[in-house]
């Protein structure tokens, strides 16, 4: 279901592409993060995130729409406007992926397939951005099926448990970020600086949080983006930007504290019975990075620590994240 449903996502993107080919800024970003990223091999928790989005162009946005967004949401009738779809795919496993029993004191398998629908809205000092999101929770998400087609083209041990994931459910979610922005040119070798806080609050059977954090850039042309995007629960971030002067280059470094109040992937079904694990109510996030954009094409690799979300979690879990973005 996940490969027919990505290819129809490629598809609508290379049509609104086209549609969109002379507005300038529209941008098509895939992001990949995956504990096979991280410092060693561990493979569990949440072991791996997709997402291919497309994002319009300053401004792209229907009349109506814009009016009702400059007006009704952000209340400013200054902003630049963009518009964002976007199709994802989230995978979370215990760490004892190579039984078939129910790991009682581990969290549930489980996959999430989502298509999210965002609007931005950005001035020079800050990003507001809203977004909904309408999936599947379960095994209609297709992650087993993905997982043991890509174990099984690396060699990796397959995974054996998916049978005792968490049972389909509709998956809703609203989620609002705000982002600041406060560039400071340090007056020698093109160098700027960019502390930015961020806070961030979801609401739906997904996730429920309120976060607040903040992220410290530095390097040259900061302008050009307000920070590369991660998927939820991180900070979503940007995924339009500029490449100032042809190339932009930083890097950055961040730490976000979340209060959690739903976490299906720990939580189990809101309806019915399912494998459900104790939440830890706060969880934080560490990470570190960079990015570079040259002319329209710009790259980002962070690595991310997270404190343990479940109580009898030994460790706390790691995982990189790769962005590359294309703009037309």
């Amino acid at each position: 279901m996940f490969r027919q449903a990505l290819c129809l996502l490629v598809l609508a993107t290379a049509l609104l592409g086209k549609a969109h080919a002379d507005e300038p800024g529209a941008t098509i970003s895939l992001q990949f993060e995956n504990d096979v990223l991280g410092l060693d091999d561990s493979d569990r928790h949440y072991t791996n995130g997709l997402q291919l989005s497309w994002q319009s162009g300053p401004d792209a946005v229907p009349g109506p729409l814009a009016g009702l967004a400059r007006s009704s949401i952000f209340f400013n009738p200054d902003v630049t406007l963009h518009f964002k779809v976007a199709l994802g795919q989230n995978l979370y496993t215990p760490e004892d992926i190579e039984t078939t029993d129910l790991v009682m004191d581990d969290r549930p398998y489980a996959a999430w397939l989502h298509a999210d629908f965002t609007l931005i809205g950005c001035t020079e000092g800050s990003m507001n951005v809203l977004e909904v999101s309408v999936g599947v929770v379960g095994p209609s998400a297709g992650g087993e099926e993905l997982q043991k087609w890509v174990h099984g083209a690396i060699d990796s041990p397959v995974p054996q448990g998916w049978d005792n994931q968490l049972h389909d459910e509709l998956a809703l979610l609203v989620g609002f970020e705000r982002r600041w922005r406060n560039i400071i040119e340090l007056g020698f070798l093109g160098l700027e600086i960019d502390p930015a806080p961020h806070f961030d609050v979801a609401l739906g059977n997904v996730f429920t949080y309120g976060a607040m954090g903040g992220n410290l850039r530095l390097g040259h042309g900061l302008r050009g983006d307000f920070g590369p995007p991660r998927l939820r629960p991180g900070p979503p971030g940007s995924r339009a930007f500029g490449a100032h002067g042809g190339w932009t280059w930083y890097f950055f470094t961040g730490v976000e504290g979340r209060a959690m109040l739903q976490n299906i992937f720990l939580d189990g079904n809101t309806f019915g019975d399912s494998h459900r694990v104790d939440k830890e109510p706060y969880v934080a996030d560490a990470w570190i990075g960079w990015a570079v954009a040259v002319m329209r094409v710009r790259l980002a690799a962070n690595y991310v620590l997270r404190t343990r979300e479940f109580q009898g979690q030994e460790n706390s879990d790691h995982f990189g994240a790769l962005t590359i973005s294309v703009g037309f």
